[in-house]
Formats: structure tokens, C-alpha cells, sequence
């Protein structure tokens, strides 16, 4: 059983606190201290690779590659205490170079507050009030994505979809001048594009956390989500790195009197 702390080690010194009110359930801000995949994606600016040693209810230690690419690489562990509602993030073993603490609290049902706590040995702190800086501007920056991608997420998950048995998206030669042309259809949101001169339309939700993929590149024949680096065949809607998921059934593409239809096929 791996321990998981509620408080900071005994050794290591407060040098600030960043406290911040964010639009998303309590579930879901612990939702993202344990998804360790969406740190080189969704932070790209701040991290370039992550390679997982070990995961679990108690939360998960990984290899982070971090950017600029001089700064090397950091073995990291995030500890949940679910019980005192609070994670830390730290390196892995070795002399500790400090510790930072997120203690979570639901505001209401829709809004979570956060402590986001900096703790450094000794050593550091004739450098505390820049270290706090760089830290302060590190959490607001990830946690404006994170924010977004949970507010997002949580949208999605409760929208229902609807009834739709076909669209008529225009003439042929205006679709074509539109593309790519992102639309709605069954209450679910679908980009249609050219492929090597076919008209192709794919889901643009990623079936995986709800990623959004209406601006995600088509890179031979694929589309990557931006959340996690999933990859999708948007004529199959297979997932090209053998996840057993797949894309959200699309509607047909069919062209009648010069007009481009989208048909429902169920």
C-alpha cells in the first residue's frame, strides 16, 4: 500500500499560496490530478513527453520531459488523499527539492476552490519570492487549461443528442469554397473536409474524454485530439494506435442535384 500524505514534510517551507475559483464539479478537478496523459498534450508549452512508471487509486509517478528541452527530464509522483480532499506533486526520491500541494474544496455543485500550496527546502528560500513567481505563473497557466478542458468535458457529457435524419449543407461548389466546415448534426458537433478530393465528414469529439477535434490537422487520412494525442482514421473512425475505441458513427455524405446532403444511416 503506497502511503498518501495530507501535509507538506516537516523539512520543507511554505514560500506562497495560490488560491483560485474554478468552473468545474469537485469530481472533475480530482478526474484531472489523476489523468497523467494529458500533460504533454494539453501543456505541451510546459512539457514535451511523459513516459508512466506506476498508477493507481493513490495516484501515479511517471518521467517527464519537460520544455525547454535543456531542462532535461523529472522523475514525478502525484499522491491523492481523497479523504482530506488534497494531492501532492513532488519529485520522485532523492534529496527532496520541495513539494506543491492542492488542497480542493466544492464552492457549489458546478465550481471547486483551489489552495495550491509552494513548499521548498531551505537552501531555496533566499530565492522564494522568484520561485514563488515562477510557480504562481505556472499553475495559473496549466490550470486555465485545465479548467477549460473540464468545463468542456463536463458540457458534453450531460448534452443529449437528438433526432436527425438528414441535412442539406448547400450546393456543392459553396461547401467546397466552406471547408473545412464544421456542423451539427443529431445534436452532435462534425466537421466535414476534403480528402484527396472526396468529401468526408467525422465526428469531432473524441470518444475517448470528450476532446475536441473540429480543429485538429488531418495528417494522412488521421486526426490527433489535442487533450491526449489519441489518433482517429476519420473515413473508419478507428483508432490508429489499436485503442479499442472509435469515433462517433457520422452521418452519410451524399450529393443530390448538385447540393451536399448529410443523411442519417441508422
Amino acid at each position: 500500500m503506497i502511503e498518501t500524505p495530507h501535509q507538506p514534510s516537516a523539512e520543507l517551507h511554505s514560500i506562497g499560496t495560490y488560491v483560485r475559483l474554478v468552473s468545474t464539479p469537485l469530481d472533475r478537478v480530482f478526474e484531472n490530478a489523476y489523468d497523467w496523459e494529458h500533460l504533454p498534450w494539453l501543456h505541451a508549452q510546459d512539457f514535451a513527453s511523459i513516459s508512466l512508471h506506476e498508477s493507481g487509486p493513490w495516484g501515479w509517478r511517471a518521467q517527464i520531459g519537460l520544455r525547454p528541452d535543456s531542462r532535461g527530464t523529472l522523475d514525478l509522483e502525484l499522491l491523492v488523499n481523497r479523504e482530506h480532499s488534497c494531492w501532492v506533486s513532488r519529485p520522485c526520491g532523492g534529496e527532496s527539492m520541495g513539494e506543491v500541494w492542492t488542497y480542493a474544496k466544492a464552492s457549489s455543485p458546478t465550481e471547486t476552490r483551489l489552495e495550491i500550496s509552494f513548499h521548498v527546502p531551505v537552501k531555496l528560500l533566499p530565492a522564494k519570492e522568484i520561485l514563488f513567481e515562477q510557480y504562481q505563473a505556472l499553475y495559473r497557466r496549466l490550470w486555465n487549461q485545465d479548467e477549460e478542458m473540464a468545463w468542456l468535458r463536463e458540457r458534453r457529457s450531460s448534452r443529449p443528442p437528438s433526432a436527425a435524419t438528414e441535412l442539406d449543407l448547400g450546393s456543392v461548389k459553396s461547401v467546397r469554397a466552406s471547408l473545412p466546415l464544421q456542423v451539427e448534426f443529431g445534436g452532435r458537433p462534425f466537421r466535414l473536409v476534403d480528402l484527396d478530393g472526396e468529401l468526408v465528414v467525422h465526428s469531432a469529439t473524441c470518444p475517448h474524454w470528450l476532446g475536441p477535434l473540429q480543429n485538429a490537422s488531418v495528417v494522412d487520412g488521421c486526426v490527433t485530439c489535442p487533450w491526449h494525442g489519441y489518433r482517429f482514421d476519420i473515413r473508419t473512425g478507428e483508432n490508429v494506435e489499436g485503442r479499442k475505441l472509435k469515433l462517433a458513427k457520422a452521418p452519410a455524405v451524399i450529393i443530390e442535384d448538385h447540393r451536399v446532403l448529410l443523411r442519417s444511416t441508422d
